[in-house]
C-alpha cells in the first residue's frame, strides 16, 4: 500500500473514530441532561420523535462529530507523511497521536462535569422554559462546549507527538 493510500486511510479512520466518539459522548451528555437533546439538539439535527432518545443522541453525536476527524486527522496524517522509514512507523505514530487526542478530549471534557456550576456560567446558557431540569440542560450544554475546547488541547498534544515522531525519524 502506498503512502498516499495510507494517508487517505488515516483520514477516514480519524473521521470514523470522531463519529464513534461523538455517539458515545452523547450517551454521557444525554444521561446528564436529556432536556438538552429534547429541547435543542433533536430539532437542530432533524431527529424524528419516533426515534429512540438514546439512538437519537447517538445520531446527533455522529453528525456533530465526524467532521472533527477531518480537522484533527488531516494535519496529523500530513505530518505522518513526513516520517521517514517504513510505513508502519508512519501508521504507528498517527495512531498514537489520535489516541492521545481522543484521551485528552475525553478526559478534559469529563472533568468539566465535576466543575461547580457558578451563577455566572449558568446565566450564559439560555434554558428553554419547557425544560424540566434546567441544571441538567446547562451541564450538558457546558459539557459539549468544554469538549470542543478539550479537542483543541488534544489536537495540540497530538501535533506535538507527531512533530517529535517526524524529528526522530529524520535523525535516525
Amino acid at each position: 500500500m502506498g503512502r498516499l493510500s495510507i494517508f487517505l486511510l488515516m483520514v477516514v479512520i480519524a473521521c470514523l473514530l470522531a463519529a464513534v466518539y461523538g455517539a458515545l459522548h452523547n450517551q454521557v451528555s444525554y444521561t446528564v441532561g436529556p432536556d438538552y437533546f429534547h429541547h435543542l439538539k433533536f430539532a437542530q439535527f432533524g431527529i424524528a420523535d419516533t426515534v429512540s432518545p438514546r439512538l437519537g443522541a447517538a445520531q446527533v453525536g455522529v453528525a456533530a462529530s465526524w467532521w472533527m476527524g477531518l480537522v484533527i486527522g488531516l494535519p496529523l496524517a500530513l505530518l505522518a507523511l513526513l516520517i521517514r522509514g517504513p510505513e508502519r512507523a508512519m501508521i504507528r505514530a498517527f495512531l498514537v497521536a489520535v489516541v492521545l487526542v481522543i484521551g485528552t478530549t475525553a478526559g478534559f471534557g469529563m472533568m468539566s462535569l465535576g466543575l461547580p456550576l457558578s451563577p455566572e456560567m449558568a446565566d450564559r446558557v439560555p434554558v428553554p422554559a419547557a425544560a424540566a431540569d434546567p441544571e441538567g440542560f446547562r451541564r450538558a450544554a457546558l459539557l459539549h462546549g468544554a469538549s470542543y475546547l478539550a479537542a483543541v488541547i488534544g489536537m495540540a498534544a497530538g501535533l506535538l507527538v507527531m512533530g517529535v515522531a517526524v524529528i526522530r525519524s529524520r535523525r535516525g
